[in-house]
């Protein structure tokens, strides 16, 4: 197969029409470059693209560009793109659609890892949902990212319920807002900032932040499984490559 297949399969399953400044698909090299061996990082990064050197294509969440602009030796994109070309490495990247995806996007694989039901579209890439059994918050943060470092905010001593989901960087006032106008008592994001933290305490929401990386990566992860399943001749490799954010 192509990395077009690869392309053209996508795009039926992931809907690239949502962005923000992110170029969604293949950033970097040639869509009737052969396809074998595919790799799967979250970042564009050195690192990522040392790992997977031997594989024909690196699909990351996080690309290089985000938005358009020229890249001269000046430009601090300018070695790693030098390092994709020298490799003969293809880079495919996926931002927001990559969230918002059912079954296997950031925000449901999150979702389902805790068993919420009767899932809803949240703020535009999020969800929200209910656990048919209420539960405690530190249980909830426990069973999603321990052993990895979490923000837990108890600003109320009720069991959780009604949970709002938005990975990576989604705490922010008015997605805050609109959980609480939907009834939610808790928020599960990624990174979480100095500022929100006032604001959840006042609305009475608990906050389980998970970091952005791992909030993310889960995603990444049942992404590939994805793939794997689909297109079982295709040799992959998933690298964890975590920030500590």
């Amino acid at each position: 197969m192509k990395i077009a297949d690869f392309d053209r399969w996508a795009r039926e399953v992931m809907d690239f029409s949502l962005t923000d400044r992110s170029i969604n698909g293949l950033q970097v090299g040639s869509l009737n470059q052969p396809l074998r061996r595919i790799a799967f990082a979250l970042d564009a990064c050195a690192q990522s693209f040392s790992l997977a050197q031997e594989a024909d294509m690196l699909f990351v969440h996080h690309g290089l560009f985000w938005g358009a602009s020229a890249v001269d030796d000046h430009h601090a994109m300018y070695p790693r793109i030098k390092q994709l070309v020298a490799s003969n490495l293809a880079l495919y990247a996926v931002h927001i659609p990559l969230d918002v995806a059912p079954h296997f996007g950031n925000n449901h694989a999150l979702a389902q890892k805790i068993g919420l039901e009767s899932l809803q579209p949240f703020a535009g890439v999020g969800v929200i949902g209910d656990l048919p059994n209420p539960r405690a918050s530190q249980s909830i943060a426990q069973e999603m990212f321990a052993p990895y470092p979490y923000t837990l905010w108890n600003h109320h001593n009720q069991a959780l319920q009604r949970i709002a989901i938005i990975s990576g960087g989604g705490a922010n006032a008015r997605w805050i807002q609109e959980a609480i106008d939907q009834g939610a008592n808790g928020y599960i994001t990624g990174e979480v900032n100095h500022a929100i933290y006032h604001y959840t305490a006042e609305m009475q929401l608990n906050l389980i932040a998970g970091g952005h990386y791992w909030s993310e990566y889960i995603g990444l992860m049942r992404f590939a499984e994805e793939v794997r399943k689909v297109f079982p001749n295709l040799e992959i490799d998933i690298y964890d490559i975590p920030t500590g954010c």
